[in-house]
C-alpha cells in the first residue's frame, strides 16, 4: 500500500471544498450618484455616505489585503444590534471613519443611534491632524431602516448625527448630515 499519495489527495479535497466558501466583501458600487454622495440603494451595494458640515464624505479606501475596508456592518438578528462603519482613504492615504450604531427592535422604522459608555467614537481621523467627535447621549441622532431582508441579508438606511468634542479647538460640533447605507451582513 502506498500512503504517500494520501496526505497529498487529503490536501486537494480540502482546498476544493475550503476554496470556494471564502466570501469576499463586496465592490463599494460608485454607478449611481446623488449630487455628490451614492444614491441611497436597497439592494446590498455596499455603500455608505453622507455630508459633515456640508462636505461630502463617500466610504472610499484602497484594496490591500489584511488592510481597512471601506464599509462595514453587521446586523444581528438575534440581539437586533445594528453596526456599519463607513471609511474614506485621501489622496495622502489618511483615513476617515465614521461609525453608528442602534438596535433595531421591530425593523423598518425610525431609531435613536445607541451609545453605550461615556465617550463612543462616532467619527475618527487616523491621522490626528483632525479632532476626534464623539457621540452625544444628550442628542443621539437617528438612524432610518428602509430596507431589511433577513434571508438575503441585505440591511439599508438613512442617518443623521451631531457629534461632539468639547476639546476641540476649531469645532466642538460635527455635523453630519444626509447619510445613507445599503450593507450585506
Amino acid at each position: 500500500m502506498n500512503y504517500g499519495k494520501a496526505p497529498k489527495t487529503l490536501m486537494l479535497i480540502l482546498l476544493i471544498c475550503i476554496v470556494p466558501s471564502c466570501k469576499e466583501d463586496p465592490p463599494v458600487d460608485n454607478t449611481c450618484w446623488d449630487g455628490q454622495l451614492p444614491c441611497a440603494t436597497t439592494e446590498g451595494k455596499n455603500i455608505f455616505g453622507c455630508y459633515i458640515d456640508g462636505q461630502p464624505f463617500v466610504a472610499d479606501v484602497d484594496f490591500t489585503v489584511g488592510g481597512p475596508i471601506a464599509v462595514d456592518g453587521n446586523f444581528n438578528e438575534d440581539t437586533k444590534w445594528l453596526s456599519v462603519q463607513g471609511t474614506y482613504e485621501d489622496p495622502d492615504d489618511n483615513l476617515e471613519s465614521i461609525y453608528l450604531y442602534a438596535y433595531i427592535l421591530n425593523g423598518i422604522g425610525s431609531y435613536f443611534v445607541d451609545i453605550t459608555g461615556t465617550e463612543q467614537h462616532g467619527y475618527i481621523d487616523f491621522s490626528g491632524q483632525k479632532c476626534n467627535y464623539y457621540h452625544d447621549p444628550d442628542n443621539p441622532g437617528t438612524v432610518n431602516i428602509s430596507f431589511l431582508d433577513t434571508e438575503e441579508n441585505i440591511i439599508s438606511g438613512t442617518f443623521g448625527l451631531i457629534l461632539k468634542n468639547s476639546a476641540c479647538t476649531s469645532d466642538t460640533l460635527m455635523q453630519i448630515t444626509d447619510g445613507r447605507f445599503d450593507i450585506l451582513y
